[in-house]
């Protein structure tokens, strides 16, 4: 879906931390940039976490998890 439709449809909590995994590119280019994003959200609002977007007319969100999710690996001495 296009981040358009994302944010519209906002499938987010508010106050969550979350990846969000996009591709990007611009319209003259044929191959998309694809990265796993870090977002917070609000009420209302999406807050990037890194200065990815420069202005890049096809934005597609691939797909999203809450950060508290993502499994670690622990390392114990």
């Amino acid at each position: 879906m296009t981040l358009e439709e994302f944010i519209a449809k906002w499938p987010l909590e508010p106050w969550k931390t979350y990846i969000i995994r996009i591709a990007y590119k611009y319209s003259d280019e044929i191959n998309y940039t694809v990265s796993n994003e870090v977002a917070s959200t609000t009420e209302n609002m999406i807050e990037w976490l890194n200065d990815w977007n420069e202005g890049q007319q096809d934005i597609i969100v691939l797909g999203w998890c809450d950060i508290d999710l993502v499994p670690v690996h622990i390392l114990l001495h």
